[in-house]
C-alpha cells in the first residue's frame, strides 16, 4: 500500500522585521505591496499597513500578522509575526524584491534575496532571507501516514 505525506510545521513562532541592506530603502511602494498580496486567499489587508494571512488546511498551517511600514513611496520595513512555512516565506518576500507573480520556492536567483535582510527581534540577531528559510525547513516534519 502507498503512504501519504503530510508536512505540518511545528508550533513556533517568529517575529521577523524585513529591511532593505543597510542605508537602502526597499524599492517597492506601499500599494504596489499591497496590491501583490491582497487577493491571496485568507489574506486581510488593511490601509494603515495592517495585514493578517491565515490558512488552515491539511497540508499547511499559516498565521501571519503584519504591518507595513513605508515612507516616501517605499517600504521602509515589513514585521511579521506567527508561524508559517517556507512557501510562504517566498511568497511573503517575492513583492519586496520586484517579483509580484507568485510561482515557485526555487526559482529565485540567490542575488535577489540578498537586497534584503532580516532582524530576528526574539534572538535580538540578523539574519538573511536564506537563514530564516533553512531554519524554517529545519523547523517542518513530515509524518508518514
Amino acid at each position: 500500500m502507498g503512504s501519504t505525506f503530510r508536512q505540518k510545521v511545528l508550533d513556533r513562532s517568529m517575529f521577523l522585521r524585513i529591511y532593505a541592506q543597510e542605508g537602502e530603502r526597499i524599492p517597492v511602494s506601499f500599494e504596489a505591496y499591497a496590491d501583490a498580496i491582497r487577493d491571496w486567499a485568507g489574506m486581510f489587508l488593511e490601509m494603515d499597513g495592517s495585514f493578517v494571512w491565515t490558512v488552515d488546511a491539511e497540508k499547511q498551517r499559516l498565521q501571519v500578522d503584519g504591518m507595513i511600514y513605508d515612507r516616501d513611496g517605499a517600504i521602509e520595513y515589513v514585521e511579521l509575526k506567527g508561524e508559517w512555512p517556507p512557501e510562504a516565506w517566498h511568497r511573503l518576500l517575492r513583492p519586496l524584491v520586484g517579483l509580484m507573480d507568485p510561482i515557485a520556492v526555487d526559482d529565485v536567483a540567490p542575488t535577489l534575496w540578498e537586497q534584503l535582510r532580516v532582524h530576528d527581534v526574539a534572538g535580538q540577531q540578523w539574519k538573511t532571507p536564506n537563514d530564516i528559510l533553512l531554519e524554517l525547513r529545519q523547523g517542518s516534519i513530515v509524518d508518514g501516514k
